[in-house]
């Protein structure tokens, strides 16, 4: 039923889910979701490897990822894991969303969110402070649109700087990111990025998950 959802979804800014697939990688079972194959590969592949990318259209990939988030929203479905590995570049230069849905997919698993970091090994960086639950091994909440948006906000800084937002490496890196991101730490204005747009990003990776805009309101300001 859930994948059914999926593949009914129809939207340019979303990856078309064309089937699914097993016997391979670990734990046996699990099943691999199989969509079209884009050539030019991940968000974070085009902004390593091409430096001169215009900011026209690094404003409109930003804009690619905002529509296609604005259409799971309205469905209503959660990324629920939002990193530039699972945002695709297409033939057309076009960011399509990718490995969406995890929250339909896992819908009936009711410690979700308590493994969390556990299943999403390094996306971490890229994950809304509140899901963090605290203590580690407790049961916190579970992905939502507006952890969805602050994702998003992490996105549009390494857009614009082409850096990650916590660049930890080493020993415990993720835990050190987890902390800085449930205390509000949050990096400094780069040189780099317009104050409307960093206006909009501080919006968005607010504390608060009720203080984030929609996604639509979003799109406006973009």
């Amino acid at each position: 039923r859930e994948l059914a959802a999926w593949r009914r979804l129809s939207h340019p800014n979303i990856a078309s889910l064309l089937g699914t697939t097993t016997g391979f990688g670990h734990p046996e079972g699990m099943v691999g979701m199989v969509s079209l194959w884009m050539k030019n590969g991940s968000l974070l592949t085009c902004l390593g490897t091409k430096n001169d990318v215009p900011l026209s259209k690094r404003l409109l990939w930003m804009k690619h990822i905002a529509e296609g988030l604005k259409y799971l929203h309205k469905h209503p479905i959660v990324h629920g894991d939002l990193t530039p590995l699972n945002v695709l570049i297409d033939d057309d230069e076009k960011a399509v969303l990718t490995d969406f849905g995890l929250s339909i997919i896992l819908g009936g698993f009711t410690n979700l969110s308590a493994t969390y970091t556990d299943a999403k090994t390094g996306a971490v960086a890229w994950a809304a402070p509140e899901l963090f639950p605290d203590p580690p091994d407790s049961k916190g909440p579970n992905p939502s649109t507006q952890s969805d948006v602050y994702s998003f906000a992490c996105l549009m800084y390494l857009i614009f700087t082409g850096s990650h937002l916590w660049n930890m490496t080493g020993p415990n890196a993720e835990t050190k990111t987890m902390l800085r991101a449930r205390t509000g730490d949050r990096p400094a204005k780069p040189g780099t990025i317009d104050t409307r747009y960093w206006s909009l990003i501080e919006q968005c990776w607010a504390e608060l998950p009720s203080s984030r805009p929609k996604m639509s309101d979003v799109l406006m300001r973009l």
